[in-house]
């Protein structure tokens, strides 16, 4: 699963990268000229990368692989800003005027969010991932012996079953 999350990562990046570091249509061409760049482009980029904070350690770890492997493509270096919030924030954010080249978030509400506000202008869901680039994993703690029998997401709905969910505000740094 891991490695399926990984390839699924890397091109997400690799997709958002290339459009981001294309060269503009009218690169200052002249009439007439088609506006290909006759060199390659080595000049530094940097990229705003918003995410939902559940992924940080797999960009840790995809980021740097991704520099290298498009600097040796292509000769430029690419750093990344990164900045790491819950799903509906980093949303809100964007649409508020945060200026992310790539956003990562972990609910199609909050894309949509961004696609309304007119800042996503393609078809997101294009893609042959449609989009999603992983699945979560969602574990449950039950009491000792299970004894209301929980067993998948049907049985949270049992009448008088207490569901408790961390909190990320409450963990000290």
């Amino acid at each position: 699963m891991l490695q399926k999350f990984t390839k699924y990562m890397l091109v997400v990046v690799v997709v958002s990268l290339l459009a981001a570091c294309a060269v503009p249509a009218n690169n200052g061409a002249t009439s007439g000229s088609t506006g290909a760049d006759t060199g390659a482009d080595t000049a530094a980029v940097t990229l705003t990368l918003g995410a939902y904070t559940t992924p940080r350690e797999a960009y840790a770890e995809l980021i740097p692989l991704f520099q290298a492997q498009w600097k040796e493509k292509t000769g430029q270096a690419v750093t990344f800003e990164e900045s790491y919030l819950g799903s509906g924030a980093q949303s809100r954010a964007v649409v508020e005027g945060f200026e992310a080249d790539i956003v990562a978030l972990s609910l199609e509400a909050d894309i949509t969010r961004i696609v309304n506000a007119g800042l996503i202008t393609h078809d997101w869901k294009s893609g042959p991932t449609k989009g999603i680039v992983s699945d979560s994993v969602v574990a449950f703690a039950v009491r000792s012996g299970n004894p209301k029998g929980i067993t998948d997401w049907h049985d949270l709905a049992q009448p008088g079953l207490e569901i408790l969910t961390p909190n990320p505000r409450a963990i000290a740094t």
